[in-house]
């Protein structure tokens, strides 16, 4: 049987039962034939055989892509030859983000900083590109690359606060025939500042029999955002500030000065309670 046709196995992986492959062989002496499947052919002519695999769409629209495109084989006499051909779903580009929304934050006239996590969710490489959707955000690095399978590149994102106010846009991510688009959002916001109110009771009533010594207390709230700090004296020789003489206030809180009037005499007297604070419009505050 020395001089008995050869034969060649085509066998077909990769493909949902009932999906026909698309494989062309061609050979010798002008052959041509379609593989629709795995499949033996023969009789054949020895030599070199060219295989070429087309593409193929399932029924629910879904590609399969040859792993190689092109295959050969050589078939002798009285043998059997196999080439293997595999199909691979063709996936569409999938990005994972971490944050889903990236949110930034500082002071008017300070810089935002923030990073967002681009993650390749599919089993192939993914090349990507990344774009701002105002001119107030920036993409410092990682605008655009390629992304391994399972793997993930960082962005990132800085921002200048010009005003005070919330600004919203995007960052649009494509990859391939998709677009991303990442909600971005900056709040800008002013300096906390401390602010003194009204410094009660006004005015401050001691009452004492001659010889001794009265006490009362002043309040001082601080009804701004940042925290009020304060000095307390008199220039009074009977009225003393006994304590906290100094201090910090947070916001929406108050601080309770201990005041002694010390009667040498009978009669009325009158002083102040200087309070100096960092409020920048009232540095200095008089409590009769």
């Amino acid at each position: 049987e020395a001089s008995a046709p050869g034969r060649l196995e085509v066998v077909v992986d990769g493909l949902p039962q009932g999906v026909p492959a698309a494989v062309i062989v061609e050979g010798p002496e002008r052959y041509r034939a379609t593989v629709t499947g795995t499949t033996t052919l023969e009789p054949l002519e020895p030599g070199d055989y060219q295989l070429t695999v087309l593409a193929v769409k399932a029924s629910g629209g879904q590609l399969f892509h040859p792993v190689e495109p092109s295959l050969s084989a050589r078939v002798e006499l009285a043998k059997l030859a196999t080439v293997q051909v595999r199909y691979a779903a063709k996936q569409a580009p999938e990005l994972g983000f971490v944050p889903s929304r990236v949110e930034m934050a500082a002071l008017i006239g300070d810089a935002a900083q923030a990073e967002l996590q681009v993650r390749n969710l599919t089993a192939g490489a993914i090349e990507y590109s990344a774009s701002a959707g105002a001119s107030w955000v920036e993409i410092e690095s990682g605008a655009s690359g390629s992304i391994d399978p399972g793997e993930s590149v960082r962005l990132s994102l800085a921002a200048t606060c010009e005003g005070e106010g919330a600004r919203e846009s995007s960052l649009k991510i494509t990859a391939g025939s998709r677009l991303y688009e990442v909600p971005v959002t900056l709040s800008c916001t002013r300096e906390p500042q401390p602010e003194i109110a009204e410094v009660t009771p006004r005015p401050l009533l001691l009452t004492a029999s001659v010889g001794t010594v009265a006490t009362g207390r002043l309040s001082i709230p601080n009804v701004g955002t940042g925290t009020l700090s304060y000095t307390a004296r008199s220039e009074t020789d009977w009225l003393i500030v006994r304590a906290p003489i100094s201090g910090n206030v947070s916001p929406r809180r108050k601080a309770t000065l201990e005041v002694t009037g010390r009667c040498d005499s009978a009669g009325s007297f009158s002083g102040e309670v200087i309070i100096e604070t960092n409020d920048a419009d009232e540095p200095s505050v008089q409590a009769p």
